[in-house]
């Protein structure tokens, strides 16, 4: 378990904003093990089979915030059957993979 990131006398603010924090913490390191142990998913896919307990949203700003950590690489986009759009695949950054 994480440490709580607040004191008891801190302001509800504080509290808030460190429960938020390990939630988008907790979030992203799922997003990335799924990624890891299945690359080649659309978001959507990541979302639909992996994590319908969560938003959408929350899993495609995961894979922004791992992308930019250079955790995965997005791949050759992929139409998602839930939307019918084209969506990036997305592997892990040591993973061969055609990008284009």
């Amino acid at each position: 378990m994480a440490p709580a990131g607040y004191r008891a006398t801190d302001p509800a603010t504080s509290r808030l904003a460190a429960e938020t924090l390990y939630s988008t913490y907790t979030i992203m390191n799922r997003v990335d093990a799924i990624c890891h142990a299945s690359p080649g998913l659309t978001s959507g896919e990541i979302w639909e089979q992996h994590l319908p307990d969560l938003t959408f949203a929350s899993v495609w700003k995961r894979l922004s915030d791992l992308k930019a950590a250079g955790r995965v690489v997005p791949g050759r986009p992929r139409r998602w059957d839930g939307s019918g759009r084209l969506q990036s695949t997305w592997w892990p950054p040591d993973h061969q993979i055609e990008l284009w």
